[in-house]
């Protein structure tokens, strides 16, 4: 809407009713955000021990590659249980010999 064109007053009351309903629904959002943002900072204080994002994300990270160095090592001890059982699979069987 042009700011330079005169408007009535029942134009402007209305706007101002949509800008004011706007500013109490962005309010109000914003305390719901604040107030969840403080829980899972908590959250994340008693869980981890810091809410820092930087902290936090590093922590991720160490976690992550534990968990990595878990999942090769279990790889390769399938895989070797796996190699183990081939070739006792590969043998000739002893007890069929008579």
């Amino acid at each position: 809407m042009s700011s330079t064109s005169e408007q009535s007053m029942e134009t402007l009351k209305n706007r101002y009713k949509k800008l004011y309903d706007e500013k109490i629904r962005v309010e109000t959002e914003l305390k719901t955000t604040s107030a969840q943002l403080a829980t899972h900072q908590e959250t994340a204080k008693t869980n981890w021990g810091t809410d820092n994002v930087v902290e936090l994300e590093e922590k991720l990270q160490t976690i992550k590659q534990a968990n990595e160095k878990q999942r090769k090592d279990y790889q390769e001890h399938l895989n070797t249980i796996e190699s183990q059982l081939n070739s006792i699979k590969d043998e000739p069987n002893d007890s069929s010999v008579n």
